[in-house]
């Protein structure tokens, strides 16, 4: 893996119910029979200062018999989900921002085959059109008087170029996984 790549493994986590549930799941498997089988040795009281610095009002009194837990945590079900997360944010996640992109960058250059523009009119263009069922709205109209105000001087050109980024953010579309 190369060392500036970033895995959004986020993305995944957070994409779906199923994600985020997953997730609290694997961090539950470690601290809820942790936190059961010292019920009764923590407390929350002043604040005091650790030997390591960190000041907190967190009193645990079963600190030499839970060391095991800090020292050897057996993490086998968070590095089985790691990976799995790992192997489903590349072969999903990153497959579909990637298409994203794709047909983002297909969009904007059809935009500009009608008309030229900067990228962020373009990318506002495609924005609208897409969350709105490809129906142009009042607000983009008044944005892009020239293109899609009904007396604006490249107003016959509406239609082609909705149709044109319509047909570049549908041509590769990816099935939902």
């Amino acid at each position: 893996m190369p060392p500036n790549l970033i895995i959004p493994v986020s993305a995944t986590i957070a994409g779906a119910p199923a994600g985020r549930a997953a997730y609290d799941r694997v961090l539950e498997s470690f601290s809820k029979p942790l936190m059961r089988r010292y019920e009764g040795h923590y407390r929350f009281a002043t604040l005091q200062t650790y030997p390591d610095g960190v000041t907190s009002d967190f009193h645990f009194a079963a600190e030499q018999d839970a060391l095991h837990a800090w020292r050897y945590p057996d993490l086998t079900s968070h590095v089985r989900y790691f990976s799995d997360l790992l192997r489903d944010t590349v072969d999903h996640e990153m497959a579909r921002e990637a298409a994203a992109l794709r047909d983002n960058d297909a969009a904007r250059e059809a935009v500009k085959q009608w008309v030229e523009m900067p990228d962020p009119d373009a990318d506002r263009i495609i924005t609208s059109l897409r969350s709105n069922g490809w129906a142009v709205t009042g607000k983009l109209r008044r944005e892009q008087p020239d293109i899609f105000a009904p007396d604006g001087r490249l107003h016959h050109l509406q239609d082609a170029i909705v149709e044109a980024v319509k047909e570049a953010m549908t041509r590769h579309r990816m099935p939902a996984s």
